[in-house]
């Protein structure tokens, strides 16, 4: 800070600074503690730390800097402007957020590189786990949870990847008050509350679907811990809509299975999981198959809440969430 061209206070962000998250309050904080009262003549925002010459220098002579279009917005989308949806074609991830009435969720879309509105792609939406909520979308997309996708990006490349992001847990279930864990079965149509994030989410999937060059016959979903437990919903809600899904470690209901049986599903789960139980989850999946589903169930010996190591590991989870199609 400095107060009249004369530094008076430094303070270390250790932690790093989250560009997209961290609010900035010109003055005072969020408590109002320490406020500024008065009013502000002129407020100039730059692109880069300024060393004392150069504040100094623009505190002397406004008139010696240029001033710039805003370069870094992240455009509100909403159902006129949806990414511009129809013309949309920026390949690679870029970040947005989906208005849905007072719902706002931020997301990422990765288009793949040579994009040709004219062919029909793939589309691996995922859903992520309760300790990514509020973070940014890059975060979700170069996270542990995401490993199975990211091979699938590195592997094939060509399907259009939608990213969701929460800012509380997608799906509201029994055990989240008072928490005790293990998470354990419950009854999804009694008691499973979707959230107005997930309802905006899947409703933005449903965009996607409609505007982009999506193989409606080649949705895939993606599911990690409470990112599963809102895929359980929505293989309940929607049935037709997915042609697979890789879900790993997050609990359900084994009465809802029937409704989802012609989509097949690949279930990872920890032995060791302290946070969900093994054998629920196994008896979700037996109840799957004995529906009629046909996925498969990898037990993963050992192993706790993070499957990461096991999804890098199993070397055709790519060929088969692909090879599936409606």
């Amino acid at each position: 800070m400095y107060i009249n061209g004369v530094k008076t206070s430094v303070i270390t962000a250790s932690n790093g600074i989250d560009l997209k998250k961290s609010p900035l309050y010109i003055g005072g904080f969020t408590n109002d503690s320490l406020g500024f009262k008065g009013e502000i003549d002129s407020l100039y925002v730059f692109d880069k730390c300024l060393n004392e010459r150069e504040i100094n220098k623009y505190m002397k002579d406004k008139g010696d800097f240029e001033v710039k279009e805003q370069e870094n917005n992240i455009p509100l989308l909403d159902e006129d402007n949806l990414f511009n949806v129809k013309n949309y074609s920026e390949t690679g991830w870029n970040d947005f957020v989906y208005t849905q009435g007072e719902t706002k969720l931020n997301f990422a879309i990765r288009l793949p590189d040579g994009y040709d509105k004219t062919k029909k792609y793939p589309l691996v939406v995922f859903y992520h786990g309760d300790g990514s909520n509020g973070k940014t979308a890059e975060s979700v997309y170069t996270g542990g949870e995401f490993t199975a996708v990211q091979r699938a990006l590195q592997e094939n490349g060509q399907f259009i990847a939608l990213v969701p992001v929460a800012t509380k847990p997608w799906l509201g279930v029994p055990n989240d008050v008072g928490t005790v864990y293990p998470y354990r079965i419950y009854d999804m149509d009694k008691e499973g509350k979707p959230s107005e994030e997930l309802i905006a989410a899947d409703n933005l999937t449903d965009v996607c679907i409609e505007n982009l060059a999506v193989d409606e016959s080649r949705v895939y979903l993606c599911g990690y811990s409470r990112g599963t437990m809102a895929s359980w919903y929505l293989l309940s809600q929607s049935p037709n809509k997915f042609a697979a899904a890789v879900l790993c470690c997050g609990m359900g209901d084994p009465k809802i299975t029937e409704r989802f049986k012609k989509a097949p599903v690949w279930l990872f789960m920890g032995t060791d999981d302290p946070l969900v139980s093994y054998r629920d989850m196994k008896e979700i999946y037996d109840s799957y198959e004995n529906n009629g589903g046909k996925g498969r169930f990898t037990a993963c010996s050992s192993a706790g809440h993070d499957l990461s190591a096991w999804l890098f590991n199993q070397t055709d989870i790519v060929d088969w969430l692909f090879a599936q199609k409606k």
